[in-house]
């Protein structure tokens, strides 16, 4: 079943509520992600997630190198790793 399609055996819209009414629990995060962007701002409380983006992008990074190499990698070997991976972007073509 595929859902949005006009399969008569879909679920109701609301059938997974108890109270019988579900809302996007998503619908108000735009709203809200600018609410606290602008209070982070105004307020001198900077939101800094750039040691959370490192982690994410590194720990990418560790599943592929563990993936092309076929096994296990440790973060030491990773951070030790002399491998050079150039995705081919020309970022003068993207300004």
């Amino acid at each position: 079943m595929i859902w949005g399609s006009s399969d008569k055996s879909a679920p109701a819209q609301g059938s997974f509520s108890a109270s019988g009414s579900f809302s996007d629990n998503l619908a108000q995060a735009d709203s809200e992600k600018q609410k606290a962007f602008i209070h982070s701002i105004s307020s001198g409380q900077f939101h800094n997630q750039a040691a959370l983006g490192v982690e994410s992008a590194l720990t990418a990074m560790l599943g592929r190198q563990a993936a092309y190499t076929g096994h296990e990698v440790t973060w030491d070997e990773q951070l030790a790793s002399n491998e050079h991976w150039d995705a081919g972007i020309d970022l003068n073509k993207l300004g």
